[in-house]
């Protein structure tokens, strides 16, 4: 009778569901929230980066990253609610790329209010760090790709790092919100 097992409770069960899934639709839901994390970094390539695709799918584009952002809210509340030790949860790093990839959609939303949408347009630049959500998924890229034990194995995040990185620089350039000097962008080629 000393080997009873404790049932867990629907706090620990939704927190268990995010934080370490075993069955079948949990492992789906992590699949769901990797797709929307591609899904979500696509739209800012295609908003930055050609802007007439942009323009002709505003509404559609504006909808999905809506979706994808509610989706992302929805998951990172529940983990916060049902986790027992809430400030350390918040400070853990992936956490707080998730919280960067979320919290800048609603402070723009809100400063649309106050603020002319150019000012606010390098907030949607934040939403890059949608593309560090990656970084949970190493053993997911494991599994798939199955670079184990190789070199790509140690420089995936310096690889991820650079990529977003120049990404940054050069949306940084092209609205001339950064130094315009040729000999500098080349550096970061």
């Amino acid at each position: 009778m000393g080997n009873e097992i404790k049932a867990k409770t629907t706090k620990e069960k939704i927190y268990n569901f995010f934080e370490q899934p075993e069955s079948l639709i949990a492992k789906f839901f992590q699949f769901f929230i990797f797709l929307l994390i591609i899904s979500s970094v696509i739209i800012v390539v295609i908003e930055f980066f050609y802007i007439n695709l942009f323009e002709k799918y505003k509404i559609q584009i504006e909808i999905a990253n809506y979706f994808i952002l509610a989706i992302f809210t929805i998951e990172y509340l529940l983990r916060i609610l049902t986790t027992s030790k809430k400030i350390k949860f918040f400070f853990k790093p992936f956490n707080l790329i998730d919280f960067f990839a979320i919290f800048p959609n609603y402070l723009e939303l809100f400063l649309q209010f106050f603020l002319p949408t150019n000012a606010i347009r390098i907030l949607r630049l934040i939403r890059i760090f949608r593309f560090l959500r990656l970084l949970k998924y190493k053993n997911f890229f494991k599994r798939i790709f199955c670079y184990q034990n190789t070199i790509l194995q140690f420089i995936i995040n310096i690889i991820i790092f650079l990529i977003i990185f120049k990404g940054i620089i050069w949306i940084l350039e092209s609205h001339k919100w950064w130094i315009s000097n040729a000999n500098l962008g080349e550096l970061f080629t």
